[in-house]
């Protein structure tokens, strides 16, 4: 009997020890999943994006941002007239609204020199002749022609304007048309104006997403970014907003075009400019 009852502690203390064993291991593996979610989110929010602002936004942020942002990987977008102010390291864009508009620039010899890639912003407004609104792609390619015979690289940038009715419209009108896989044949850059989506982060990602998908089918070497706002027309952006945006975004993109607007005759429904939102953005990021 009393071998038997040394048996059973024994067993006890057997079971006792893999139900303790077992505890730990599935405490270890919670610990380490809930780990690796930390850092993947972690790893996604401090990727290094490339950047592209305009010269005018630019001025606007702190010192210190401004020269961390002026660097080999970042546009900095010049007007079509004046002398290009920013440091050479930086990539110097020019922007265009009208193919018309840059064609003239080549035949006047009035491009900014220094200028390496244009940035055709073709919409449905006053800036953009109505030829080229009915027929985008058309003029894209007539752009890229140009760009490659006078040595610059094209970055296309169509407003949303351009295709017909609400956002759910324009997402089948251009899922339907490959639009963006289309122009990725013209196009080193293609940057999806995806701001005027950013209140509504499913809508943002879907437009991103499709678009990333068209242009990999279509040319695996064009870069993607999408169009990020500090104040576009549906509100005012705050810097947690535009971060969560930033860490949400499908895999594959290559970086963002900050815009600060200001009120007027290209933005007239904007919202007043906030620059000290992105300037807080860029110093969360390490930019």
């Amino acid at each position: 009997m009393k071998i038997y009852a040394q048996m059973d502690i024994v067993r006890k203390y057997f079971w006792a020890g893999i139900i303790v064993v077992l505890i730990l291991s599935l405490s270890t593996v919670g610990s380490t999943r809930a780990n690796s979610l930390k850092d993947t989110k972690l790893t996604s929010v401090q990727k290094s994006w490339s950047w592209m602002i305009a010269q005018s936004a630019l001025n606007l942020l702190s010192p210190s941002v401004q020269n961390s942002l002026e660097t080999k990987d970042n546009y900095i977008i010049h007007p079509p007239t004046g002398k290009l102010t920013a440091p050479i390291i930086a990539q110097q864009v020019v922007t265009y609204k009208s193919f018309t508009a840059f064609q003239l620039a080549i035949q006047q010899h009035s491009v900014p020199q220094g200028t390496k890639w244009i940035l055709l912003d073709l919409e449905k407004w006053q800036f953009t002749p109505l030829v080229e609104q009915k027929d985008p792609l058309k003029y894209y390619s007539l752009a890229s022609n140009y760009s490659r015979r006078y040595g610059y690289e094209l970055i296309a940038a169509p407003g949303l304007s351009l295709f017909p009715g609400n956002f759910k419209n324009k997402l089948e009108y251009i899922s339907r048309s490959n639009f963006y896989g289309k122009l990725a044949k013209y196009a080193a850059v293609v940057e999806v104006q995806s701001q005027s989506q950013e209140f509504t982060e499913t809508n943002f990602n879907e437009l991103v997403g499709t678009v990333l998908d068209q242009v990999r089918a279509t040319n695996e070497v064009t870069s993607v970014f999408a169009g990020l706002s500090t104040n576009p027309p549906a509100g005012v952006a705050t810097t947690p907003q535009l971060l969560n945006l930033i860490n949400s975004v499908p895999s594959g993109l290559s970086g963002f075009w900050m815009n600060i607007p200001s009120p007027g005759a290209m933005c007239p429904t904007c919202n007043a400019q906030s620059p000290s939102v992105a300037d807080a953005m860029f110093q969360t990021l390490g930019v």
